[in-house]
C-alpha cells in the first residue's frame, strides 16, 4: 500500500474536479490566506442555480462571508461563524464542523479541517431542512459527511483541531 500525504490527496481531488477551490473576489491588495474546497454540488449552490427559495443577492453574501475566511480576516471562536458539532453519542463524528449563515435565509454549510486553514465542505442545507441541532435531519447531514470525507480520503483522519485558534491562522 502506497501512503499518500494529505496535501497530495488534496491536490489530486482538486485535479480531478472532485473538489473545487473557493476563491472569492479580491482587491488587489487582498490574497487566499486560508483554503476553502468544496464539492462541486456545493460550488453549485454558491451560484444560487436551485430552484428560488430566495433572491441572487443571497448568495452574493455567503460567497461574501466565505470570502472573509478565505481572505484571512478575524473569525471570532463564539460558534457565529464556525461551530464545531458535537452529536450526541457520536464521537467519530465530533471533528465536523458547521459554517452558520446566519441572515435569511439561514443555511448551514458542513465540513471538516484537512489541516490548519484547509476546511473542505461537503454539505450545504438550509437550517430549516436539518431540523434541530440534536435532531435525525440534522445527524444524518453530519453522518453523510462522514461518508462524504470516506469516498474523497479513505483512510486520511480529519485535522482534530480544537478550539477554533488551533484550526485558522489568525
Amino acid at each position: 500500500m502506497t501512503f499518500k500525504s494529505m496535501r497530495h490527496t488534496l491536490q489530486e481531488l482538486e485535479s480531478s474536479g472532485r473538489l473545487v477551490r473557493f476563491l472569492p473576489d479580491m482587491d488587489r491588495d487582498e490574497s487566499e490566506k486560508r483554503r476553502l474546497l468544496m464539492t462541486p454540488a456545493i460550488s453549485q449552490f454558491l451560484k444560487g442555480n436551485y430552484p428560488r427559495k430566495v433572491k441572487i443577492d443571497y448568495y452574493a453574501r455567503i460567497r461574501a462571508r466565505l470570502g472573509h475566511y478565505v481572505k484571512g480576516f478575524s473569525i471570532e471562536d463564539n460558534d457565529d461563524f464556525f461551530k464545531q458539532l458535537h452529536p450526541y453519542g457520536q464521537e467519530r463524528l465530533k471533528d465536523f464542523w458547521e459554517i452558520r449563515i446566519t441572515f435569511d435565509p439561514h443555511s448551514r454549510i458542513f465540513g471538516a479541517f484537512a489541516a490548519k486553514d484547509c476546511f473542505v465542505a461537503m454539505r450545504a442545507k438550509f437550517r430549516d431542512d436539518c431540523g434541530k441541532e440534536f435532531s435525525r435531519g440534522f445527524k444524518r447531514a453530519i453522518s453523510a459527511c462522514e461518508s462524504d470525507w470516506n469516498s474523497l480520503f479513505g483512510s486520511l483522519p480529519r485535522f482534530r483541531c480544537f478550539p477554533l485558534p488551533n484550526c485558522i491562522s489568525v
